[in-house]
């Protein structure tokens, strides 16, 4: 019977998504195996359980997936009915905070918003954060019909759906903030909405469930798209200076200016390698680009390559 009723999550320490639904199973007092994933070496099983996106979280119930982190806090709250209720029982209550998590997920995006910041510097960095502003302003103004009793859920009997999609994202908040030197979420700006936070973080499971705060600050720094694609940019220029000036050794590109040419053109294709460990996304697919991959992979085995490349993002 123990068997019957496992409950797996399949998440990394990182992700918002998969913190909500750690938290939600914390609250429900629900036992749960956590399984870490390495993003940039799924497992297949988590390729098998979750085949259209490959990505967490993804929750198994008696060998049977559910998939995107608010599907995944519905069937939890519909299958294991003991309190905190996450939805409301009024139909047209239920539909409002459906609206709400919509307009979180698909429009203030609070995790992707706030990674945008970091991918780029100076002006464009200060119009990211307002486009963020902007849109939390829109909940901050509508704060009375996301709360009509005009109170925030202090207990963690009162938890609610829209309060797990929130405050598995401050921290993340808070350390872009302390990352790049940046302030998202002000409190005089957005007094309604920091104070909504404030009150959730305090719950004992939202504590317990919180990611680490010294090295999400220190992951996010390691995404700083802004710093990365400088240095990138800088580092294609480096090697045929480095070639011209020390003729000593091995030369890294060919003499010949034809043969010169597509090597400056595989080498700027090649830039994507970099950016896959900068943002967590796989642009060379070992199955559909097996020969591709192969090359890159035993590159990757050479002692100088070794030495100097950095650790994955998320590397522990």
């Amino acid at each position: 019977m123990e068997e019957e009723n496992k409950v797996e999550l399949y998440g990394a320490w990182f992700s918002p998504p998969a913190r909500r639904v750690e938290l939600a199973l914390k609250a429900k007092g629900i036992s749960y195996e956590w399984i870490e994933e390495d993003l940039y070496n799924k497992s297949e099983l988590l390729l098998t359980y979750n085949p259209v996106y490959k990505k967490v979280p993804v929750l198994v119930h008696d060998g049977k997936p559910i998939l995107e982190s608010p599907i995944i806090l519905e069937y939890i709250d519909e299958t294991w009915k003991n309190p905190p209720h996450f939805m409301p029982d009024d139909p047209y209550k239920r539909a409002k905070v459906r609206f709400w998590a919509s307009f979180f997920d698909q429009q203030l995006k609070f995790f992707e918003s706030f990674h945008e910041v970091l991918k780029v510097p100076g002006e464009a960095q200060e119009k990211a954060i307002q486009e963020v502003q902007n849109k939390l302003r829109v909940m901050e103004d509508n704060i009375e019909d996301i709360f009509p009793q005009g109170s925030f859920h202090e207990e963690c009997s009162n938890l609610g759906l829209l309060d797990i999609l929130m405050c598995t994202s401050w921290t993340a908040n808070k350390a872009i903030e302390e990352a790049v030197n940046v302030k998202l979420v002000d409190p005089e700006k957005f007094p309604k909405v920091f104070s909504w936070i404030a009150a959730i973080a305090e719950l004992q499971p939202v504590k317990e469930t919180d990611m680490p705060r010294d090295k999400l600050v220190a992951f996010f720094r390691s995404q700083d798209l802004s710093t990365a694609v400088k240095a990138v940019a800088e580092s294609r220029v480096i090697p045929e200076y480095m070639d011209k000036t020390w003729k000593h050794a091995s030369f890294l590109t060919p003499e010949d200016p034809y043969k010169r040419a597509p090597t400056r053109f595989w080498a700027n294709f090649l830039r994507l390698r970099i950016v896959e460990q900068a943002i967590g996304v796989k642009y060379i697919d070992p199955e559909e680009s097996p020969m591709l991959y192969s090359w890159v992979t035993a590159l990757a085995q050479l002692p100088a390559v070794k030495e100097l490349a950095p650790p994955p993002a998320n590397a522990t």
